[in-house]
């Protein structure tokens, strides 16, 4: 194993290590609303920082931090989500600033702090996520809060996959993950509704079709009238 994924994997356990009773139990969008929490401080804690030896350490422990909590959106929240929602594309947005804030967590893995753009990275790194939480907080969250989706269980899926990722063992949804009997009743009943929606939609978009082919049949025949009167 690379030096660095070392350092990585030693700030997993020591820094996202967790008892049964600080997290079990909350739902979903609380326990993600909590990462974010814990991430500006380390935020906050690079600000204040001077030694190299200590940036370091901060670094490493937000590198360990938004790796993990970036797959429990991507594995479980973000699908989970889209599933509800007519239109997805917020949902499509913060997945694109995954992205781009992965491209710079692989960047400062691979540097040192007197690299002459650590700071200036770090500095970005926190710029972009601070932009990202505000808008999952203030549109993704209510979003979810709103729909069909069992928070409460997404919740324990989510504490189960960041245990997993805590302690190495890879987990897929296909092969490893297990959906509680509330998880599979919620995606049913989004399913059902979203389908709902799309057939009112739909009929409400016939309806508006068939009266408009009803008035311009009714202008035609009236033209016509008109000019028959007018050949008499």
């Amino acid at each position: 194993m690379a030096k660095s994924n070392r350092g990585v994997v030693s700030s997993l356990r020591s820094l996202l290590s967790f008892g049964e009773e600080s997290e079990a139990g909350k739902d979903a969008t609380t326990l993600l609303h909590e990462d974010h929490d814990r991430v500006d401080a380390l935020f906050s804690r690079f600000e204040a920082a001077t030694g190299n030896a200590e940036k370091r350490d901060i670094a490493r422990k937000t590198i360990a931090e938004l790796r993990v909590h970036a797959q429990l959106e991507e594995q479980l929240f973000y699908p989970s989500l889209a599933s509800e929602l007519e239109d997805d594309e917020m949902v499509k947005c913060a997945i694109e600033e995954h992205g781009l804030m992965k491209h710079l967590l692989d960047d400062l893995d691979r540097m040192r702090p007197n690299d002459g753009s650590f700071d200036a990275k770090y500095k970005v790194l926190t710029e972009i996520v601070r932009h990202h939480v505000r808008e999952e907080e203030s549109q993704v969250f209510p979003a979810a809060q709103s729909s069909d989706l069992d928070l409460d269980a997404l919740g324990l899926e989510l504490l189960e996959l960041k245990r997993s990722l805590i302690s190495g063992k890879r987990v897929s949804r296909k092969s490893g993950g297990r959906r509680s009997a509330a998880r599979k009743r919620s995606r049913t009943t989004g399913r059902t509704t979203a389908a709902k929606r799309r057939a009112t939609a739909a009929a409400r978009r016939a309806k508006k079709t068939a009266a408009k082919a009803r008035g311009g049949a009714k202008k035609k025949a009236s033209s016509r009238k008109k000019a028959a009167s007018r050949r008499r």
